[in-house]
């Protein structure tokens, strides 16, 4: 049988929880938009690892 051991596993990314150094704003309607574009909402899926989505994810809290 094979298992990962933690020391096998990628280090977890570090985003920062500012909402602007993230690249969002909230409009007048409150979304979460793209400051680089603004007709683009808040990227759900950065990376196919899904630890990278929930990190970025926790981030905005």
């Amino acid at each position: 049988m094979f298992r990962l051991l933690p020391h096998g596993l990628p280090k977890d990314p570090k985003y920062p929880t500012n909402l602007q150094e993230l690249g969002y704003f909230i409009n007048d309607e409150d979304e979460i938009r793209s400051i680089e574009n603004p007709k683009y909402y808040f990227k759900y899926f950065i990376n196919r690892n899904e630890r990278y989505n929930e990190r970025q994810r926790e981030s905005m809290n």
